[in-house]
């Protein structure tokens, strides 16, 4: 992409739709794995679950750590 786009064009709906909706599967999919471990490996497994889980909610909906500040122009 051309550096003279600004940050929403390059954050479209699309994209958020796929990273995030990847990240929310990926959780889903570790916490399913975790169910037929032991305590200890599923405890690891379900913090992984988690963080995944939020990453992909915040990736979704456009939160904190993704949201770009408006002053902020970033070089490709």
């Amino acid at each position: 992409m051309s550096s003279n786009k600004n940050n929403e064009e390059d954050d479209c709906l699309g994209c958020r739709l796929a990273s995030g909706g990847g990240l929310f599967a990926a959780s889903i999919y570790i916490y399913r794995h975790s169910l037929n471990k032991s305590r200890i490996n599923r405890n690891g497994m379900l913090l992984f679950s988690a963080v995944f889980g939020v990453m992909g909610v915040a990736r979704l909906f456009n939160l904190l750590p993704f949201r770009q500040s408006k002053g902020v122009n970033r070089e490709r």
